[in-house]
């Protein structure tokens, strides 16, 4: 059998024409589903708006406000804050023999973990160490410590890194940086760093595990200590646990101290990684 030119072409024709028609069918029927998931997407809004409520959902509209607001807020705060920084964290020499102390502000940007940063100025003719320990506390009590508890240390404990720890600091303008991080599968970061050199990065690791407490010293103003007067604990935080998992009264947590000292205590070096 034999076929002319024109009726090959027209026979391309034709199938050329059945394929588009079907691309065409199996484009509509994606496009039909993507506009019923579109649809269904829009009723479960307008459900979760509750537009047959006009009072909710004049609520609702006037609550997107507020949290526009203060979003704008929240922007001018972070463009302004080097300002309160600044204002906030000055510190002026006492003498040779003084010791300073001022907490510095801080802001917390989105999930980034929230830093207690002490400036601290170190006299020339006063020695003064920088110290780091575990130790336990019991659970639902706030305790306080001061600089003297060294007795209650702990030299093995859940954290990666126990410790105790010292260093004398040199004399001199310092920024001293305390950082808990957030829980991620089971370990609770902390990192302690002094002029932005990392001194310690230790981690406690426990599946109970669910964030921390505690507090540390106010200074929101700078303080002063001359040699008649002890040099300062700094902070001490507390590791919080699923207390679902314990019973009975008088259980322990583990906690971590950062504090100051006017003399050594042989602990060993801050590990500085």
């Amino acid at each position: 059998m034999r076929f002319s030119i024109r009726e090959m072409l027209a026979f391309t024709f034709l199938v050329a024409l059945a394929l588009l028609a079907a691309r065409i069918c199996v484009d509509a029927m994606r496009d039909g589903e993507r506009l019923t998931r579109l649809q269904n997407e829009t009723m479960m809004l307008q459900i979760g708006l509750r537009t047959d409520q006009p009072s909710l959902h004049q609520a609702l509209l006037h609550t997107q406000d507020e949290i526009e607001s203060l979003r704008a807020m929240r922007e001018r705060a972070i463009e302004h804050f080097p300002v309160i920084l600044q204002k906030y964290s000055t510190i002026e020499p006492r003498g040779a023999d003084v010791l300073s102390i001022r907490s510095i502000p801080t802001l917390r940007v989105a999930d980034e973990p929230s830093p207690t940063i002490f400036r601290l100025l170190i006299p020339e003719a006063r020695p003064v160490w920088l110290k780091f320990g575990i130790h336990l506390t019991k659970r639902g009590v706030s305790s306080s410590r001061s600089s003297e508890t060294e007795d209650d240390l702990l030299t093995t404990s859940p954290f990666t890194e126990t410790g105790p720890f010292e260093m004398q600091l040199p004399a001199g303008d310092l920024m001293l940086d305390v950082t808990i991080a957030s829980v991620e599968e089971g370990r609770l970061p902390v990192v302690v760093t002094l002029n932005n050199e990392v001194l310690l990065h230790s981690e406690f690791v426990s599946g109970h595990v669910t964030g921390w407490g505690g507090g540390s010293i106010g200074a929101q103003t700078q303080l002063d200590f001359d040699r008649r007067q002890k040099v300062p604990w700094l902070v001490t935080y507390d590791m919080g646990l699923d207390t679902r998992q314990f019973q009975g009264d008088g259980s322990m947590d583990h906690a971590f101290s950062v504090w100051l000292s006017d003399h050594s205590s042989n602990f060993a070096n801050f590990p500085r990684k």
